[in-house]
């Protein structure tokens, strides 16, 4: 529940609708999104469901893969 309700407040923390200048953009690459979890768990399908709404919504223009990286108690595995 409160990965949800963290993914949630993440989602509204994006919702603006102004364009940034040219050459501000940010981030210029792709960014890996990590799932500390094995894929079909609920983090990973949280994860992948912030990755849909953002790509969906037009919030990011770079590619956002996820990595999953289960460890133990909910750290990614080999983090640091």
């Amino acid at each position: 529940m409160g990965v949800l309700l963290a993914a949630m407040l993440v989602l509204t923390g994006c919702q603006n609708t102004e364009q940034a200048p040219a050459g501000e953009g940010y981030p210029s690459g792709p960014v890996t999104m990590t799932a500390g979890a094995n894929p079909g768990s609920g983090f990973d399908i949280t994860i992948r469901a912030v990755v849909d709404a953002l790509q969906k919504n037009h919030l990011v223009d770079v590619p956002l893969p996820v990595e999953n990286r289960p460890g133990g108690a909910g750290t990614p595995a080999g983090g640091g």
